[in-house]
């Protein structure tokens, strides 16, 4: 079972093809997201201080047969920016997989996309 109250995962795949999109405030070395609907952003594990954050709604939950769960969320990052986002939380609880959607929500976790991202938990 993963634990709920935090959870730290460290960026495992941050290249990316638009790097006029992709600068590094836009992709955090470690994120936590919180129960209370709130995420912090943090550039690398050794910084104290999130370089971003924001609060998030889970608008829908659901599991697949290999034991996965995957939240589907609205957020708004502190900066203002809304998007939709699809997450995927491994039935180990190690891997957090999500894409990023900004018109309308994204309906898989398709590793294709340019807003997918993938961070993996110590």
């Amino acid at each position: 079972m993963v634990n709920q109250s935090c959870f730290p995962f460290r960026g495992a795949r941050i290249e990316c093809p638009y790097r006029a999109i992709c600068k590094p405030p836009a992709m955090p070395g470690v994120m936590t997201y919180k129960p209370v609907g709130m995420f912090n952003c943090f550039r690398d594990a050794n910084s104290k201080v999130p370089c971003d954050g924001g609060r998030y709604l889970v608008t829908g939950k659901w599991s697949d047969s290999e034991g996965n769960i995957f939240y589907k969320s609205n957020w708004v990052g502190d900066w203002g920016e809304e998007a939709y986002q699809i997450t995927k939380i491994s039935n180990s609880g190690k891997t957090l997989e999500f894409v990023l959607g900004y018109d309308e929500p994204p309906r898989k976790i398709d590793p294709d996309n340019i807003w997918y991202r993938k961070y993996t938990r110590k």
